[in-house]
């Protein structure tokens, strides 16, 4: 079975401007690219997301994301200022890409099986919102990806 979300989130990822943006609101505020991808996507299907299915999704990927993609971002990441290590960060990176479509294979499966979602026309702006911790202020980091995730389904 095609995994939509997937290929979704490697097109829009690929737009100018995405992946820097998500990348510099997954650095200051601890987001999951996987997550934003996902409400965005909702959004291109005019699907609102809701905190159960939120939590749902969460309880389904979290422990995958805790224990295998963010270790795996650690290790690239600590390799990234050895020059002699270049050739093992590229095999790394390819391995946390490769935990990252697993993580996004989950998600996919828990919207195949969990209840349908409200529709909502424009919902972009309410999905990503719901993935801000509580007391969290966007930053001008996330108005910028909100603004290119926008454009990136607009394009």
């Amino acid at each position: 079975m095609s995994n939509e979300f997937w290929e979704f989130s490697l097109a829009t990822y690929a737009t100018e401007g995405v992946s820097d943006s998500a990348l510099a609101v997954q650095d200051q505020m601890g987001l999951d690219i996987n997550l934003i991808l996902y409400a965005s996507w909702l959004a291109s299907l005019e699907l609102k997301l809701t905190g159960e299915h939120l939590a749902g999704l969460r309880h389904r990927t979290e422990r995958w994301q805790k224990e295998v993609v963010i270790p795996l971002r650690e290790v690239r990441t600590r390799l990234r200022n050895d020059p002699s290590a270049a050739e093992l960060r590229h095999q790394v990176k390819a391995i946390e890409l490769s935990s990252e479509k697993h993580q996004q294979e989950l998600m996919w499966s828990y919207f195949n099986a969990a209840d349908s979602l409200p529709r909502g026309v424009q919902s972009l702006g309410e999905n990503l919102a719901l993935l801000l911790p509580p007391g969290a202020i966007p930053t001008p980091s996330w108005a910028m990806m909100e603004d290119k995730l926008f454009r990136a389904s607009s394009g």
